[in-house]
């Protein structure tokens, strides 16, 4: 039986106010060279995909996460460049991406070239740590205009926004978890500043703790920018779907945790441990072998 371990959020008691509440709707024309340009900027960490990347083919899994996103004016960034639209309102000016649910149905794709549109709403926004943390939870449900009565992808995000307490921001920088189960299948990786740039281009993000280097030491005391949480689970999800799975199986749910930095240039290990014909456990370990990211793929 498949156990979902990924994302444990406790029972909060303050709630706490957004600068906005949304609904937001985004209509993407899935453009087959936006694909193409993802697939570009993972040559030489991932294997070449197996499906072609051309109008009319379906989407790799995780490819939607350079699709559908906030298109905002430059005023409406925050001071770390990241939109603030669904920023917590008081003392918070540091993000991070927690973890996350996403559900594919293996009986309609997005379909590159062909009109789509994603419906994203707040689902759950809570305040803790002695009112130095929220976390923002978001649904969001992607569907092409062809088949409007049918989703494609559901995906749930969970963001942490906390402080400048130093107890707090030490220890999300140097926590280290040791995986849990022996990894049967490796992919080793050094992810790049240009890589980093390229994705932070892609899905038009210009958060600063993945590209600048001096913002992310001086104000967010961290040793170096960030590797991109949606990056992580793009490569994690491309390495299951093209270089694990075989015989017309594919991913069906994937629910994922970040537990900790991963950095520019640090070497990683991205592991997978299949524990049942449907059940893979994935992570991804850093160059001292403590786990940044860790969640299980559900297989149909």
């Amino acid at each position: 039986m498949f156990r979902r371990p990924a994302l444990r959020i406790p029972q909060f008691a303050r709630s706490i106010a957004v600068r906005s509440k949304g609904p937001w709707v985004f209509h993407d024309d899935m453009s087959a060279t936006h694909a193409e340009t993802l697939d570009v900027a993972l040559q030489g960490y991932l294997e070449a995909p197996h499906r072609p990347t051309k109008v009319g083919a379906p989407l790799l899994p995780g490819d939607h996460l350079v699709f559908f996103n906030h298109r905002v004016p430059e005023s409406s960034l925050g001071r770390d460049g990241y939109d603030d639209e669904q920023s917590p309102i008081g003392d918070f000016p540091n993000r991070r991406w927690y973890g996350g649910r996403i559900e594919f149905n293996i009986e309609s794709d997005l379909i590159l070239g062909r009109p789509a549109v994603c419906t994203e709403t707040l689902s759950s926004i809570k305040q803790s740590g002695n009112n130095k943390r929220v976390t923002v939870s978001i649904d969001r449900t992607m569907r092409s205009v062809d088949e409007p009565e049918s989703w494609a992808v559901r995906e749930q995000r969970t963001f942490f926004y906390f402080n400048n307490d130093p107890v707090l921001i030490e220890r999300q920088s140097k926590r280290h978890f040791a995986p849990k189960y022996k990894a049967k299948i490796q992919r080793h990786i050094d992810p790049s500043r240009f890589l980093l740039f390229r994705y932070s281009a892609l899905n038009f993000n210009a958060h600063l703790i993945h590209l600048d280097k001096a913002y992310t030491t001086e104000q967010e005391k961290l040793p170096d920018v960030v590797v991109q949480g949606p990056l992580m689970v793009t490569m994690v999800l491309r390495w299951v779907a093209n270089d694990i799975l075989g015989n017309g199986r594919v991913v069906k749910q994937f629910s994922y945790r970040n537990l900790a930095p991963l950095f520019v240039n640090d070497h990683a290990v991205l592991c997978a441990a299949p524990i049942s014909p449907d059940v893979i456990e994935v992570w991804i370990e850093n160059s001292q072998g403590g786990m940044v990211l860790t969640g299980s793929i559900v297989i149909a």
